[in-house]
């Protein structure tokens, strides 16, 4: 019988109902007995008159609206709780609310979305558990295949969703007892693959390369002397560069769905100095910044579009001639470089020169010193035949015009007034429909 019921919530066979008859030879139907949403059974009566063939007809419309239907003593259902839930979040700034919406929606309301947020137990969430654990155990080349990474995040959503139905800081969300998910193991974890970093020879090739877009060797400089998160570049502005004292505040950063701009990752600000090499490149921006055009003038850096950033990247590490394979590997134990990880490349070379590792802490934003310590351990490791961090960088970076800086969102290809030059994708990369940005800065 379970198993039965299991099969019909996670999307077995369609429910039918359980018709009931008058007579032995079943052609006097008297009503059906359907399962609710809270898993309670209920008899409903047909209407006198009901054919056989109309109670056939009739039985699966009212099982299936019975599933999906809750008592008025049982209360909303936990689609309709996650509702609620997911716009609390995004009121208070939660700046993942967009992926949140779709985790639920694609991993777990779909196997408990109909059940009555009091009723809701921990063999529901338990049935969540499995199912993620199906998932990551598929075959990567499978559609329906889920990497651990994202199974764990899942669990994290629906964790605190559990948690919150109990003791949830606004009152309105506090919808029972007890919290469902409180003793359920989490989905099977598999092991963190290695994060990358160039060193400082590799960026030196890349920067110094001049088959790269000006541009683009720029925002690289920026983004691994800074070590800032690619979101707060974007919305880095020149009333947070303070060039006499040499001090670049992060206060904020943008959206990746919404494009408007919010908190930084952990809510907090912090203070970045200026690395000596860097200060160059910044003073001839801000001096230029009065040619600078557009609604989006005040910003420091031209960015490509997020989706682009980290295919253009190992375009241009190979443009340079820097193929280490590491780079370029993704398998279990590897992820590919992608242009967050020029943030992890700034951090790695503070800890191999030997800088303070609380100063490290702060100036990256890490909420949690154990980061820290993942870059710390692996600069101990490459100290000695690591290279110079912060290498000086090549005159001809300062040469960036400030009309391609102003742009914070790409123009259409008819405003734009650079050379149309298509991002050829060979070697690594598949063609892909994502890659937008089809123009060189310069």
């Amino acid at each position: 019988m379970n198993r039965k019921r299991d099969q019909t919530t996670k999307g077995g066979r369609p429910v039918t109902g359980s018709i009931e008859w008058a007579d032995d030879a079943k052609t006097i139907p008297m009503g059906v007995r359907v399962t609710k949403a809270g898993r309670k059974r209920q008899f409903i009566r047909f209407d006198a008159g009901t054919t056989r063939a109309d109670a056939l007809a009739l039985a699966p419309v009212l099982a299936q609206r019975a599933r999906c239907a809750v008592s008025e003593n049982e209360g909303e259902v936990v689609a309709d709780y996650a509702k609620r839930w997911l716009a609390d979040r995004e009121a208070r700034g939660i700046a993942t609310v967009g992926h949140d919406r779709g985790r639920l929606g694609r991993h777990v309301l779909p196997l408990v979305g109909h059940m009555s947020v009091r009723t809701f137990d921990r063999d529901a969430v338990e049935r969540v558990v499995e199912d993620l654990d199906r998932k990551i155990m598929l075959d990567e080349d499978d559609e329906r295949h889920l990497s651990w990474k994202t199974a764990s995040n899942v669990w994290v959503l629906v964790s605190k969703m559990c948690s919150d139905m109990a003791d949830a800081k606004r009152r309105d969300l506090r919808v029972r007892e007890d919290n469902p998910a409180a003793r359920v193991h989490p989905p099977e974890r598999g092991e963190h693959r290695a994060k990358q970093y160039l060193y400082p020879s590799e960026f030196s090739r890349l920067v110094e390369c001049r088959s790269i877009e000006v541009a683009f060797r720029a925002l690289y400089a920026v983004a691994v002397y800074t070590y800032a998160r690619s979101n707060e570049l974007a919305a880095l502005t020149w009333d947070d560069v303070d060039l006499e004292h040499g001090v670049i505040h992060i206060t904020k950063s943008v959206d990746r769905e919404t494009r408007k701009v919010k908190s930084t990752k952990t809510g907090t600000t912090r203070r970045i100095p200026v690395e000596p090499e860097l200060a160059p490149l910044l003073r001839h921006l801000h001096a230029a910044r009065k040619q600078a055009i557009g609604r989006h003038a005040n910003r420091v850096l031209w960015m490509p579009d997020h989706e682009d950033r980290a295919i253009l990247l190992r375009q241009h590490l190979q443009t340079a001639g820097v193929w280490r394979s590491e780079l370029f590997a993704s398998d279990a134990q590897r992820k590919h470089i992608t242009f967050h990880d020029l943030r992890a490349t700034g951090i790695t070379w503070c800890a191999v020169r030997g800088d303070d590792p609380l100063r490290i802490k702060q100036r990256a934003g890490h909420k949690s010193f154990s980061t820290t310590e993942v870059y710390i351990r692996e600069a101990e490791n490459l100290r000695d035949a690591f290279g110079l961090p912060f290498p000086s960088l090549p005159g001809e970076l300062t040469e960036v015009l400030a009309s391609v800086l102003a742009f914070w969102r790409r123009p259409t290809r008819a405003a734009a007034k650079f050379p149309w030059i298509p991002v050829e994708q060979r070697g690594i990369e598949p063609r892909t429909s994502a890659l937008r940005t089809r123009r060189s800065p310069s």
